[in-house]
């Protein structure tokens, strides 16, 4: 399940990263940029102390969804997969911390 988990996150990852990244580069920069500790805020849930790399990855995971689904729709199918291969990354995730929090 190890294995898996990585593997969607890094696909999940990447393809919205191949998206979004060129969206970034030529969008016209925001005139009051947000602080760095705004970037990803706090979920306050109870894994979130124990397991800070998971609940980091599913925020990033989160705005990485919200991203995707502002982005034009003319990828070729790929911006839908992507979406549906962050959807899973999510969904390994919160299935990760669940696991861990009833062991």
């Amino acid at each position: 399940m190890k294995k898996t988990l990585i593997a969607a996150l890094a696909a999940a990852i990447m393809v919205a990263a191949a998206i979004v990244i060129p969206t970034r580069i030529t969008a016209k920069a925001p005139a009051n940029p947000p602080a760095p500790s705004a970037a990803l805020p706090a979920q306050g849930g109870r894994n979130e102390g124990r397991h800070p790399h998971m609940t980091a990855a599913i925020q990033y995971l989160e705005q990485a969804k919200a991203q995707l689904k502002q982005a034009h729709p003319a990828f070729a199918g790929h911006r839908l997969r992507a979406l549906q291969s962050t959807n899973a990354a999510l969904k390994e995730c919160h299935e990760g911390l669940e696991a861990k929090r009833k062991k």
